[in-house]
């Protein structure tokens, strides 16, 4: 994959992440961010146009890589009033608890074009609670909860979704806002745009054991991994981790342990 022509995302990442600065009028910002924008589709798209275009073109010269991913068992409670987190309110996500997983997990060094990433879950059963997600580089993989949908009772959103129907992970924007207990709505990338029927979504609910399985459609993976590619390098290290979220009592930001298997697929 050619990391050089996401130059204009990572400025634009830049420019998200700051302040409106104090020289910029509201219209004149909001034209700098759609000018970035408009570049970062672009570059996107056609980035994953041709890596779909080479993947299908060569497939039978795609390699395959697997890592085993495992986050040990959290027995912890939430850290509360700690690290950006609130104290115990009732009904409110108020903390959480973010894992990294044991060991480091890198993209192959060989690989030119990244062409799938695939899951494998063993036969396994966990329990968590109160709600968790899976993220890819920021990026939601899955979570117990689509928390990019509005709130049902106010109608506020939390975590948004890009051009590309990706939805980013940010603590702040989960805060201190409703949790609804009884959404028993998860979410998986890509779920919501799978003409070709390719997503699996399973994902147990809070507090009870159960199983899962994902599998994620192939032009979402090569989105994720065009829009991610900025912070990484061939070879680099993916940032994967599994965020447990808290409301209000010692249980909060516990988990049984997870593990799977993840697998590159990729031209040299």
């Amino acid at each position: 994959m050619n990391w050089s022509k996401m130059a204009p995302l990572a400025l634009l990442l830049v420019i998200m992440g700051c302040d409106k600065p104090m020289n910029y009028t509201k219209i004149e910002w909001d034209k700098q961010k759609e000018s970035y924008t408009e570049k970062v589709e672009t570059e996107v798209t056609a980035e994953v146009s041709q890596a779909l275009d080479r993947c299908i073109q060569e497939s039978g010269d795609i390699k395959r890589s697997t890592v085993r991913v495992e986050f040990p068992r959290q027995t912890t409670e939430c850290a509360w009033n700690r690290d950006g987190n609130l104290g115990k309110v009732n009904f409110s996500l108020q903390a959480r608890f973010e894992q990294f997983p044991a060991g480091h997990i890198s993209l192959p060094k060989a690989a030119e074009t990244l062409c799938g990433l695939k899951f494998n879950f063993p036969k396994q059963n966990i329990i968590f609670d109160d709600e968790i997600l899976l993220t890819y580089n920021n990026y939601v993989l899955f979570s117990s909860q689509n928390f990019s949908n509005p709130v049902e009772r106010t109608g506020v959103y939390r975590l948004s979704k890009d051009t590309f129907g990706l939805v980013k992970y940010d603590w702040d924007r989960l805060v201190e806002t409703e949790y609804e207990y009884h959404n028993k709505k998860e979410y998986c990338l890509g779920m919501d745009d799978d003409p070709k029927g390719e997503s699996i979504c399973e994902i147990p609910e809070t507090d009870t054991w159960g199983e899962f399985q994902l599998q994620i459609p192939t032009q979402k993976t090569l989105e994720l991994f065009s829009l991610s590619s900025v912070a990484l390098e061939k070879g680099g290290d993916v940032d994967l981790k599994f965020i447990i979220l808290g409301d209000n009592n010692t249980k909060d930001c516990k988990h049984s342990g997870l593990y799977f298997d993840m697998t590159f697929e990729y031209l040299e």
